[in-house]
């Protein structure tokens, strides 16, 4: 009896130090464990600073790691407001460069959607099952490359500037996000050879304006729709290989589109055509054109998409709708309009 005893309790003892997570960088350790419900180094599911190490044993779990969503080196980005006002120019102060070279033991949290791993020294970043990370902030490492890039699917932020990568393939990393979506991104000051912004989507990588140039309007609400630029190539001088999306144009003539549409004289913009109006008594949105509508979307300030459908039906309930700033995409065969509404 004495021998089972002693079979189960080594059994048990190695259980419990077999999910304990094995991170070959002490110092990225120890960051996760000082981490507590003030400094906003690691939030749970529910968005909440807290203390990682919930059992005080100075080792961090597998079960402990699955209910992070948040890493943030800074205590930055606690939610995406504060994401939008980053790529638009705020908060962008130079900081403490973190002694961390490497991020090995990130897989295994597997619920993570905002990595803010921004000024240290790591060189390279693992995505392995991380297929739920939306915002990936690596501004100022030592990166050279990106590996297993291809369990993202769902991100709408990336800032990998300040690297020294030579590629860069985003083609399956927005997915599972809507077509015509908006991905922030900055990818300036990287020594890039090669850059796939090409996934078939028709998301729109967007540059967001310094906030200067386009000051931030809480009546017209939608930066996205006005302050967006395309990602600029000028400054890599290096780079040979580009591939594109098809709403994208004004590339060099080695930039490959994956799309029908080769000609920008093939993409009718329609807001003179379509017009919206909203009737605020029965919450009903109403398209107004003599065209044939073959769809229309709506999404929020973020790209998501709340509402969509492939009809002709030009009346829209929007009556459960929050208030806020909306944009609506509809369209017809000859082209495309985008209106922005706002919902009272």
């Amino acid at each position: 009896m004495k021998k089972l005893f002693n079979l189960l309790f080594l059994a048990f003892v190695h259980f419990a130090f077999s999910q304990n997570i094995n991170f070959t960088d002490a110092n990225f350790k120890s960051f996760l464990l000082e981490s507590n419900s003030t400094n906003g180094f690691v939030r749970d599911l529910n968005n909440n600073s807290i203390k990682l190490d919930q059992n005080n044993d100075g080792e961090i779990q597998i079960s402990e790691a699955e209910n992070v969503s948040l890493i943030s080196f800074n205590g930055r980005f606690s939610d995406f407001s504060y994401t939008v006002f980053y790529f638009w120019g705020h908060y962008d102060n130079p900081l403490t460069i973190k002694n961390i070279s490497s991020l090995e033991g990130l897989s295994n949290f597997k619920n993570l959607k905002v990595l803010d791993c921004a000024y240290a020294k790591i060189t390279t970043v693992d995505f392995t099952n991380l297929s739920k990370l939306e915002q990936l902030i690596c501004k100022k490492n030592q990166i050279t490359s990106f590996t297993n890039f291809q369990f993202v699917k769902s991100l709408i932020a990336l800032d990998c500037s300040y690297n020294i990568l030579e590629t860069l393939d985003l083609s399956q990393s927005s997915l599972s996000m809507p077509d015509r979506a908006y991905v922030l991104f900055r990818f300036n000051n990287n020594n890039f050879k090669s850059l796939n912004l090409q996934n078939g989507k028709n998301t729109s990588w967007c540059i967001l304006a310094d906030w200067m140039s386009c000051p931030f309007s809480s009546e017209a609400g939608n930066m996205f729709s006005t302050c967006c630029y395309p990602p600029k190539i000028e400054n890599n001088p290096n780079l040979t290989d580009l591939k594109i999306n098809c709403n994208e144009f004004g590339y060099p003539p080695f930039a490959v589109d994956n799309c029908e549409v080769q000609s920008t004289e093939e993409i009718v913009n329609l807001n003179d055509k379509i017009k919206i109006s909203q009737n605020k008594s029965n919450g009903i949105l109403t398209i107004m054109s003599s065209l044939k509508i073959d769809s229309y979307a709506i999404l929020d300030m973020s790209g998501r998409v709340l509402k969509s459908e492939k009809t002709d039906n030009k009346n829209i309930d929007i009556s459960y709708f929050n208030k806020g700033v909306y944009i609506i995409k509809v369209e017809t065969k000859q082209g495309v309009a985008n209106l922005k509404f706002i919902k009272n």
